[in-house]
């Protein structure tokens, strides 16, 4: 459960029960969402490089890609 993660990693239980109760994560999660849609992005993976859609990444494009940026 989230809460035995948090209690592992030693963070404050609290203030996670609260940030939960608040619906601030859906709230967000839906912004980012809405915010994906109007820019057209459709799915995951969904990679921009330069403002341009890489349709079909793949290890060996991605590698070429990084060693010229």
């Amino acid at each position: 459960s989230i809460m035995s993660g948090v209690q592992s990693l030693s963070l404050d239980g609290d203030a996670m029960k609260e940030c939960l109760a608040s619906n601030r994560p859906a709230n967000k999660i839906t912004e980012d969402i809405e915010n994906a849609e109007q820019i057209g992005i459709t799915g995951t993976p969904f990679l921009l490089i330069n403002g341009k859609r890489l349709k079909i990444p793949n290890l060996e494009l991605l590698k070429e890609i990084f060693a010229k940026i």
